[in-house]
């Protein structure tokens, strides 16, 4: 009986110590895994906090693109409004070579007409 008490004793002392031991792992791990718990929500919010000032610098960049748009709008629009207005003046600038050439055959022709009436 003794012996038999012995070797429950010792199986139960067995048992107690792996139990211990994986008690005591079970217990760093809960450790370890609250700690990390506590940093990625840390990290969440971090990441939160930074989606957010992200979206907020993409709503400016997208009120600023829309502005420059505008501008560049009103440029191209005056740019095409300089541009027919050049051409208006080149045409004008050939109609008054013209003009002076036909001007100069009259003139020509005046004087060649006032030097025969003067002969």
């Amino acid at each position: 009986m003794n012996r038999k008490v012995r070797e429950i004793r010792s199986q139960y002392t067995f048992v107690s110590a792996r139990f211990e031991k994986r008690m005591s792992k079970w217990a760093i791990a809960a450790k370890k895994a609250e700690s990390a718990k506590n940093a990625n929500e840390k990290v969440l919010l971090q990441i939160q906090s930074l989606m957010g000032d992200w979206g907020a610098y993409q709503n400016e960049l997208r009120k600023t693109m829309v502005t420059i748009n505008g501008d560049l709008d009103i440029k191209i629009t005056q740019l095409n409004e300089i541009k027919m207005e050049f051409e208006g003046f080149r045409e004008y600038l050939v109609n008054l070579e013209t003009q002076e050439e036909e001007l100069f055959l009259q003139c020509k022709e005046v004087e060649v007409t006032y030097i025969k009436l003067v002969e």
